[in-house]
């Protein structure tokens, strides 16, 4: 039986497979931090080297969501990107279907459920 297909099956050694890795992808990204204030909101968002084949240009760690949702990560671009993308499409979906914005509450739970399948 494999240990590391399975969220809620623990290994032999009595840890989840799938957070071990969440873990990894984390420590080989940058650091990411928010600061809630009275009246704004700030991201900062450690750029790391960046290889030579790669243009500095293309990586953003803070992104817009909606027009009044901003994120930042940490971890790996690509997975990031893959979420940061359905949250847009869902944002414009709501948008779309109910003709107002989404709360934040609403789009992560939806960000939670995807990552959660």
């Amino acid at each position: 039986m494999s240990y590391d297909k399975s969220l809620s099956i623990f290994s032999p050694n009595g840890t989840l497979s799938q957070v071990d890795y969440a873990f990894e992808a984390v420590k080989k990204g940058g650091l990411s931090i928010g600061l809630v204030g009275k009246d704004c909101v700030i991201l900062a968002a450690e750029r790391k080297a960046v290889p030579k084949l790669q243009d500095p240009r293309t990586i953003k760690k803070i992104n817009k969501i909606d027009k009044h949702i901003f994120c930042c990560y940490s971890g790996i671009i690509a997975d990031s990107r893959s979420l940061i993308d359905f949250a847009r499409l869902e944002t414009q979906s709501y948008r779309f279907s109910l003709d107002t914005s989404p709360s934040v509450e609403y789009v992560s739970k939806q960000i939670a459920f995807r990552q959660q399948e």
